[in-house]
């Protein structure tokens, strides 16, 4: 019995990362770190959360952390050169590592990160295919990027100034 359990959880995790995009590189960022307000909407478009991501740029490794308001953690990834990887305790959230590679999509538009099997111009933006399959699309809004995630769900991503 250990062993289906063992079994059925490696499926699920291999399979989880199965729809995400192989990194090219990773290239250097000017800024050692950016802020995002970030907000998700229902497939009707009504707004279901909102949230902080902090993105730290380092040379090897861009680390994303995405709190709620009262500062609780909903997701804790590492971008390297081998893709996406968990960032201490908290549980896997794949949804929000899709919505952190749009985000990375749109930061490095002039040197690619990710590799992706189709790119096609939309009047609302670009979509995004990785292996065939559509991964995402992106939007951009006076300050804001929309991402339009397979799920039909919506996030807006808004860049915070501090001073």
């Amino acid at each position: 019995m250990m062993k289906f359990i063992i079994v059925c959880w490696l499926a699920g995790l291999l399979s989880a990362c199965s729809g995400l995009p192989r990194v090219k590189n990773l290239p250097s960022q000017p800024q050692t770190s950016r802020m995002f307000k970030v907000e998700q909407f229902d497939e009707k478009g009504g707004l279901h959360r909102t949230s902080l991501l902090v993105v730290e740029f380092m040379p090897q490794k861009w680390r994303w952390v995405q709190t709620d308001p009262l500062g609780s953690p909903v997701a804790r990834v590492v971008l390297t050169s081998q893709g996406w990887q968990n960032d201490g305790f908290v549980m896997p959230n794949k949804q929000s590592v899709q919505v952190f590679s749009a985000l990375t999509t749109t930061l490095t538009a002039n040197a690619p990160v990710f590799d992706f099997s189709a790119v096609t111009n939309t009047p609302h933006g670009k979509c995004y295919e990785v292996n065939h399959r559509k991964a995402w699309c992106i939007g951009h809004q006076q300050s804001s990027t929309r991402i339009f995630l397979p799920d039909h769900t919506q996030w807006r991503i808004e860049e915070l100034k501090v001073f």
